[in-house]
């Protein structure tokens, strides 16, 4: 499961996440999410649209999408969530179980190698039988 923490030194994160929840409903999730990770902080405003464009999504659909402020709502429900959650800063992983209260599991925060995946994740394996 992916959640949104736009964080707010970053002016279009929230904007981002809207994007990339449009993205979705045409089947263009991950391709966007790819798409604004390659832009990072140079993402612009205006340029979500060209983006959906480039990955092949119907121009009128997702702009109709991002207009309709309805995926703000779901962003700003996952960001209060996550910070329900003690979670308060990207990437934060959680090898587990998390509801909308809590975090049952491994959490991993910050860019980590993939042995620190690898050991966290063998290990409740051997924990699980």
């Amino acid at each position: 499961m992916v959640r949104d923490l736009p964080l707010g030194f970053h002016k279009q994160a929230a904007p981002a996440a809207v994007a990339s929840l449009c993205a979705s409903e045409q089947g263009g999730f991950w391709p966007m999410r790819a798409r604004l990770f390659e832009a990072a902080q140079g993402v612009a405003a205006g340029e979500f649209e060209s983006m959906a464009a480039d990955i092949g999504l119907n121009a009128s659909t997702f702009a109709a999408c991002v207009e309709s402020q309805q995926k703000q709502a779901l962003v700003t429900e996952s960001r209060l969530s996550a910070e329900a959650m003690g979670i308060t800063g990207t990437p934060t992983f959680v090898l587990g179980r998390s509801d909308d209260e809590a975090v049952a599991g491994d959490v991993i925060v910050g860019a980590q190698p993939y042995a620190a995946f690898k050991a966290r994740i063998d290990l409740l394996l051997a924990e699980a039988g």
